[in-house]
């Protein structure tokens, strides 16, 4: 187990962060809630996965002033706003887009609703339905027993002091069962999900729209 995360972890954790507010947005409505509450529908996904070691999220969280938090989510936020899958409204309240709502939906049908994922795919479901509707979820999350990692003993987290580590990352080999994602959704994600690389995509696709693109023989004329 670590802290650090692969590239390939990082895709999927905003694939299935993505994946989940839609599943929130179905029971909510595309205004999903404030930040404090979407940080802990991740949480509530991800550690009864670890206690298991089932691979899946592979965020770091730790104790905070108003519970469990990762960095990682952060990160995650930054990534799908700037992306144009969600928008964070007066800084706090997270809001799912209708392109957000699209490669969540593809991502869920193609991805997760089938028999190689289908734990994943109940585990968020069952998240979402339960406390997808809830203003706040943070009593729910304080009164959860959990493993303080530093501290080699279980108890609630209202109890753990700040600091103290609840998730790491899996290594592959410490995994009983893993999230399967084909190469080539990957290799889609990997230009979906990062900022620049969609924005140089959706530049192309805008030039070629309006007849932007230099021709072939013009491009060699000059060379």
């Amino acid at each position: 187990m670590r802290e650090a995360r692969t590239d390939t972890e990082k895709i999927i954790d905003k694939a299935l962060y993505l994946s989940l507010l839609d599943m929130v947005a179905d029971v909510k409505g595309n205004i999903i809630g404030d930040r404090i509450k979407c940080m802990k529908l991740a949480f509530l996904v991800e550690y009864p996965m670890f206690e298991k070691r089932i691979k899946g999220f592979n965020c770091v969280f730790f104790r905070y002033d108003r519970g469990p938090i990762s960095k990682n989510i952060y990160s995650i936020w930054f990534d799908l706003e700037k992306a144009g899958y969600i928008r964070i409204r007066n800084k706090n309240s997270i809001e799912l887009t209708e392109e957000g709502h699209e490669l969540a939906h593809e991502f869920i049908h193609d991805v997760l609703d089938t028999d190689a994922n289908r734990f994943f795919f109940d585990a968020m479901k069952e998240v979402s339905h339960k406390y997808g509707c809830l203003d706040s979820i943070s009593s729910v999350v304080y009164d959860m027993e959990v493993f303080a990692i530093e501290l080699n003993k279980r108890m609630k987290i209202k109890n753990v002091p700040k600091g103290i580590t609840f998730t790491l990352a899996l290594d592959d080999a410490d995994a009983r069962n893993a999230i399967s994602v084909s190469r080539s959704w990957l290799e889609t994600l990997a230009i979906a999900l990062n900022p620049a690389n969609k924005l140089s995509v959706d530049k192309g696709l805008d030039d070629l729209r309006n007849n932007r693109v230099i021709p072939h023989k013009k491009v060699w004329a000059s060379v």
